[in-house]
């Protein structure tokens, strides 16, 4: 994606690594809290 080094401003809308990675702790520590109530 080198494109989008350059241009940032018309890269499209990309989700956030780290916010993906939160979403999915949460919903797993959910699951995992799920199960223990």
């Amino acid at each position: 994606m080198a494109w989008y080094e350059e241009n940032p401003e018309s890269a499209p809308e990309i989700p956030d690594p780290l916010d993906l990675l939160g979403q999915e702790l949460e919903s797993s520590l959910d699951e995992a809290l799920g199960g223990l109530f």
